[in-house]
């Protein structure tokens, strides 16, 4: 079987409410049968990950629990505005190029807005690995 693979960049530079529009411009693409796939980390700062650490950080694990109420609530005016709303924000994404593709993606499920979280672990004591799913 083949699967066409279509690589998209991110603006890092665009806004978060510019970022989600895009996702919705691709939501034609899932009435073709395409999937869409958004690839980056919710918590994403290597200058502090614990190499050596099992556990999980306090602070990496608040910012993923806010950011799962807001998903799942589709609070997109708190989720717009994370780096105010969120705790530990600027721990959690230092910069947003990592972060855009969440928004890209959930825009790409405006239609029927449901998000659903499939798997969550950490690695090195703050390194998210989310997955989530937008209907």
């Amino acid at each position: 079987m083949d699967i066409p693979v279509v690589a998209l960049s991110v603006n890092r530079y665009l806004s978060n409410e510019q970022q989600y529009q895009i996702g919705k411009a691709l939501a034609e693409l899932r009435e073709q049968d395409i999937l869409i796939i958004g690839s980056g980390g919710t918590v994403h700062n290597l200058r502090v990950v614990n190499w050596y650490k099992e556990g999980i950080d306090e602070w990496a694990e608040s910012f993923d629990n806010w950011l799962q109420s807001k998903l799942e609530a589709w609070d997109l005016d708190a989720l717009f505005h994370y780096r105010e709303l969120a705790p530990y924000a600027g721990e959690a994404v230092p910069t947003n190029e990592h972060f855009i593709p969440l928004l890209l993606a959930m825009g790409a499920g405006d239609r029927d807005r449901q998000a659903n979280l499939l798997h969550r672990s950490y690695q090195f004591g703050n390194l998210s690995l989310s997955c989530w799913q937008f209907n």
